[in-house]
């Protein structure tokens, strides 16, 4: 299953895609079908937390030192090879709303080390 937003890249192969706004009740039933989860810092990282649920969450914008929980496997992106511009963020390190402009990767493998994350799962 993947969660997204209306306009994300659906992940080849997943099965069901809910990319429509869905309540809280929603979400977390959704993390208690699932046997693994691949989350970012978002509502369903805290709820997994909450629930029990150990979870891979990956961090690119904010520090699961102040926002994560032991209970994940926390994996960090890896710092940038160049210094972004970011004139549209001013509350996180990243604005949250897809500034493509503002993201300081040139490749999707630039971000996280690939081997990590599969072996967290």
């Amino acid at each position: 299953m993947q969660v997204c937003r209306t306009d994300s890249q659906v992940i080849q192969g997943v099965d069901e895609v809910f990319n429509q706004p869905l309540s809280n009740m929603e979400l977390f039933s959704i993390l208690k079908v699932t046997s693994k989860r691949v989350l970012i810092d978002s509502c369903l990282q805290h709820a997994a937390a909450a629930l029990n649920l150990p979870s891979t969450v990956l961090w690119i914008a904010t520090s699961p030192i102040q926002f994560g929980y032991m209970l994940h496997t926390n994996v960090v992106a890896n710092k940038p090879k160049h210094e972004p511009k970011l004139p549209d963020s001013y509350l996180f390190d990243y604005q949250f709303h897809g500034m493509m402009h503002e993201c300081p990767y040139a490749t999707v493998e630039e971000i996280f080390d690939i081997k990590t994350v599969i072996e967290s799962i």
